[in-house]
């Protein structure tokens, strides 16, 4: 199926959740932050969390400051 993350397609299983996505990008999974179609998904849904063709993921790198 294809998604569109950070507005690039990807190409992933039909059965790919949001753990598979962040495991193909290979970051630090500690620093970020996921929405599909603009809804946060906490990190501890992640594996469980199935995505659909077409779905419209943003992957966020936190960042502290002040």
């Amino acid at each position: 199926m294809k998604v569109n993350c950070n507005g690039k397609s990807m190409t992933l299983a039909e059965s790919a959740t949001v753990a598979d996505l962040i495991a193909e990008l290979n970051p630090q999974s500690d620093t970020l932050a996921v929405a599909v179609n603009h809804t946060i998904i906490p990190q501890p849904d992640w594996a469980n969390h199935g995505l659909r063709s077409d779905d419209n993921v943003d992957v966020f790198t936190l960042v502290a400051g002040g």
